[in-house]
Order: C-alpha cells, then structure tokens, then sequence
C-alpha cells in the first residue's frame, strides 16, 4: 500500500555550519548526531559540539600534536563519547561535564570505527583488531578478534 502522505523537503537549508579542517577521508568517521539532539565533529585536532536546542557551539577537546580524529561515536544514551585518533587511542568524554574520563589502549594505527552497546564499546582500527571494551573495567579491553586475514 502507498504512502498516504508525501514527504516534503525544504529546497534551503535552515543552518549552515562552517567545518574548516574536514578530513575528506574515507576511512574517518568524524561526525555523529546523539539522542539529546547534538552533533559532534572532528575537525583536524579539534572535537566540536553543536547543541540544536541551544543554538551553542563549543569546543570540546584539543588533540596533541602528532594526533588526529579518527572516530566518533554517542553513547546510546548521549551522555558518553568515544573519540578515536590516528595513534590507536580511544578517549571517552563525559559530555554533560565535557570532561575525558578516560584514555584505552589497543589499536596499533588508526582507530576508524566504533559501536556502542549500553556501557560496552567495540572498537576497529587499521591494525584489523576488534576490541570490545566495558567501561566499567579496568582493563582496556575485555576481548578481541582479528577482523580480517
């Protein structure tokens, strides 16, 4: 059965957001949007937030010097962020606080994607290594597998 409605598109944009220092990349996941309305990008060394309830933008991180953003990824919830750099570290941000709460090991190269499940994060880098990781460890990561041969 058809849909009754059609869907209608607006022909210009309402926002247009500057991104200078975009990583044309195809292996970089550097943009998310959360459930509590929020997108985040990373832009060279810099992690940015934009709120769309509040119209705010604000910088929420500044790599090192040899770094770079790889990943992105919410937290299913919204209130965690995994950030993975091109050195194989994965930061994860409090972002009510926009503090890092932590730095995990692992990825011997790029880490270019993520997967969250409740408090459970999986990582894939270039290094063909899944970590699966739980924030409430100590540990680094809890498992692995190579993803490829």
């Amino acid at each position: 059965m058809p849909y009754k409605y059609k869907r209608v598109y607006p022909s210009v944009p309402f926002k247009i957001l500057d991104a200078p220092g975009y990583s044309d990349d195809f292996y970089h996941n550097i943009l998310d949007w959360s459930v509590k309305n929020c997108i985040v990008i990373g832009l060279g060394k810099a992690i940015y937030l934009y709120n769309f309830g509040t119209a705010k933008v604000s910088k929420l991180f500044q790599l090192g010097e040899d770094e770079e953003v790889c990943s992105l990824k919410w937290s299913p919830q919204g209130e965690y962020l995994s950030v993975g750099t091109n050195l194989g570290d994965v930061m994860i941000f409090d972002t009510e606080s926009e503090k890092k709460v932590r730095t995990l090991k692992g990825h011997e190269g790029r880490t270019s994607a993520a997967a969250w499940s409740n408090k459970l994060l999986s990582t894939g880098g270039k290094d063909r290594m899944i970590y699966h990781r739980d924030l409430r460890c100590a540990k680094d990561y809890v498992s692995e597998s190579r993803a490829h041969k």
